[in-house]
């Protein structure tokens, strides 16, 4: 898999119809595991919070812990991240 597949995470109309392997899936499937670990991190959410808070929104609780519209922002976030990926 060359690194613009890698990246992409989709088979180009250049690849003969070719499946798609297991190493194939392997590997988007670590992608979005690593987009997602990273998303979930508390000092990402910290991060989200300030941002939020300037328009009265809290996506983390006094007590750090992320509220449903914070779990829901990010949500959306993982969403294009992954989405943006497959263009």
């Amino acid at each position: 898999m060359d690194q613009q597949n890698f990246l992409i995470l989709e088979r180009g109309p250049d690849d003969s119809g070719s499946r798609v392997t297991g190493l194939d899936k392997t590997i988007i499937s670590i992608t979005i595991t690593i987009v997602f670990i990273i998303l979930a991190m508390p000092i990402v959410y910290r991060l989200t919070n300030k941002a939020t808070s300037l328009v009265g929104i809290k996506s983390i609780s006094s007590k750090g812990i992320p509220t449903v519209v914070g779990t829901l922002i990010h949500a959306v976030i993982f969403f294009f991240i992954v989405r943006m990926m497959m263009q």
